[in-house]
């Protein structure tokens, strides 16, 4: 009903709109400040850039002001030019979709380190337009680079090869430990390196997936071993002084002791399990904590969800919930925008404050229409949630609000929303149109949306670093660029 009467109340203000008379001087004070257009190249037709947009990967490198097109299907690159014109891109990275976010910056010098997956090391200098390959002493451009790495308390960037260790001069690589430093601790080949400032030490994975501490003070510790094909990811875990080397399969989680002459403590969570750790560990960042469901047992305590604390795992008041029904349903996902924490339980959607649980007013399955996803906002500071029986927001009081954006409508595929913080609104891409939501909760229909058709799949968009628009593709027929004409000289939405 609720969903009925916003549609009319949409449709009675438009046709309100229609028939005011319009005023005088209006025709040029009136140009819509968002509008769609699509991107266009003096080497590529219409068909041929939604050829190219069937296989894509899109790559940002800081500090370099245009966003560098990778198709699958062939060799040849493309950018996006200030002019939002597609052109060739031939610098030396990226050079691939096998390059994504093999990239650093360097905030002692301003200086992007890229190592592309089978090619020349790059490097993007302050003050730069393009990358540019960093010649090698040995001359061996087409080398295969692991990282780089980034150390930034040691103002330091890694890279690996073969498994050697590389600092990435000025100039030229230079070995980060000899063989025989290594070789004292037992290591013949390093893999990866990760900063772990938390700890004032560094992650370095070693041959046979082997997990060592390397300190600050120079001192080593072994902390564990990943399973094959395994990656991780550490995340600071401030409330127990400490750090999670969290993999897909492994856990490990680490804590200093003793003050200034500090140890560590390591605990092994969960070691190179048969089901992936993730479907009952999650790492809040926003809380700091690492979280597990336990489900419990016929000899054990209730199951509930846990925080890691200073005694080991900890049961969460109001955490006695049951789990969803399938595994993959459940999940723990942090809001920023609400300063808390979206869990998932049998009866629907919960919130963490990193005290205790509670349940979301009008939040349950039976709402929801069984499934939930929650998308936070953070330049609107909102969080909307899509669900098989519509569209709400997730209020910061913890309510489920019932469709809060009247010009949405049923049916697939649903609304996506993207964050867009350089026009200070959202972009909701929705079946009947584009429009910009700002803070307040206005929905400003973006001029010429009705020409962009979007499909079922996936719908993508990223920030155009040289003029702040958002460009859009995935599952539409095309590539488009959406443009604040109100930040924009000279704006095309005219």
């Amino acid at each position: 009903m609720g969903t009925m009467a916003n549609r009319l109340k949409y449709l009675v203000l438009s046709a309100a709109l229609l028939v005011l008379p319009e005023a005088e001087g209006s025709a040029d004070s009136a140009a819509p400040r968002f509008c769609v257009l699509p991107v266009e190249s003096d080497f590529l037709d219409a068909t041929e850039i939604v050829r190219m947009m069937h296989g894509i990967n899109v790559e940002h490198v800081q500090g370099l002001q245009s966003l560098v097109f990778l198709p699958l299907s062939n060799k040849r690159r493309w950018m996006l030019d200030a002019s939002r014109r597609l052109v060739p891109y031939e610098a030396p990275f990226p050079r691939s979709y096998l390059d994504q976010n093999d990239w650093v910056f360097e905030p002692w010098s301003g200086r992007v380190v890229a190592a592309p997956y089978f090619g020349p090391l790059s490097v993007l200098r302050p003050g730069q337009s393009a990358l540019e390959a960093l010649a090698l002493d040995d001359g061996q451009e087409r080398r295969l680079f692991g990282g780089p790495f980034l150390l930034p308390r040691r103002e330091l960037t890694i890279v690996t090869s073969d498994g050697k260790a590389f600092v990435v001069g000025e100039t030229g690589l230079r070995p980060w430990m000899t063989p025989q430093e290594l070789k004292r601790e037992g290591i013949e080949r390093i893999g990866r390196l990760t900063d772990a400032p938390s700890l004032k030490a560094t992650i370095v994975e070693a041959e046979e997936r082997r997990v060592l501490l390397f300190a600050d003070d120079g001192s080593w510790q072994e902390v564990g071993q990943l399973g094959k094909w395994d990656t991780a990811r550490l995340y600071d875990l401030p409330p127990i002084d400490g750090a999670v080397y969290f993999a897909s399969r492994s856990i490990f989680l680490v804590r200093r002791e003793g003050g200034a002459e500090a140890g560590f403590h390591i605990e092994t969570i969960a070691e190179d399990t048969d089901d992936p750790t993730t479907r009952h560990f999650w790492v809040s960042q926003f809380h700091g904590q690492l979280l597990r469901y336990d489900g419990g047992g016929l000899f054990s305590a209730p199951g509930g969800w846990q925080a890691y604390g200073l005694l080991g795992f900890e049961t969460i008041s109001g955490g006695d919930i049951g789990s969803t029904k399938k595994p993959g349903d459940m999940y723990a996902r942090d809001l920023p925008s609400l300063g808390r924490t979206l869990i998932t339980g049998a009866e629907g959607f919960y919130l963490y404050d990193g005290q205790q649980i509670v349940p979301v007013v009008g939040g349950g399955w039976d709402r929801l229409g069984g499934y939930g996803f929650a998308r936070d906002l953070p330049t609107l500071g909102r969080v909307m949630v899509n669900a098989h029986s519509g569209v709400f927001e997730l209020s910061a009081q913890g309510e489920l609000l019932e469709d809060p954006l009247p010009f949405i409508e049923e049916g697939f595929p649903r609304p996506q929303y993207f964050d867009w913080p350089e026009a200070g609104v959202a972009l909701v891409v929705a079946r009947n149109g584009i429009f910009a939501l700002d803070r307040e909760g206005t929905a400003t229909p973006v001029t010429g949306s009705e020409a962009v058709e979007v499909g079922r799949g996936i719908l993508q968009a990223w920030a155009h670093p040289a003029t702040g628009d958002l460009v859009i593709g995935g599952s539409v027929a095309g590539l488009f660029v959406v443009i604040d004409g109100g930040a924009t000289p000279d704006s095309p939405c005219s």
